[in-house]
């Protein structure tokens, strides 16, 4: 019964939603698509990686280059 349930649910979400999209997006995990670097009080230059995100923009992170 529970799978009957959970297929006719993702039926219905792919008659609004297209294949691609319906899947989750984990936004830690995009491409790399750049490094920034800031100075910071007593550590100096410290660079990190920009990822791109669910929207395809590039964003900073917290993961150091």
């Amino acid at each position: 019964m529970s799978t009957m349930l959970r297929q006719a649910g993702d039926r219905l979400l792919g008659l609004f939603l297209p294949k691609a999209a319906a899947g989750a997006c984990v936004p830690t995990q995009g491409n790399r698509c750049s490094c920034f670097c800031v100075v910071q009080g007593g550590e100096g230059k410290i660079c990190y990686w920009k990822t791109q995100n669910c929207y395809g923009n590039c964003v900073a992170t917290t993961i150091r280059c």
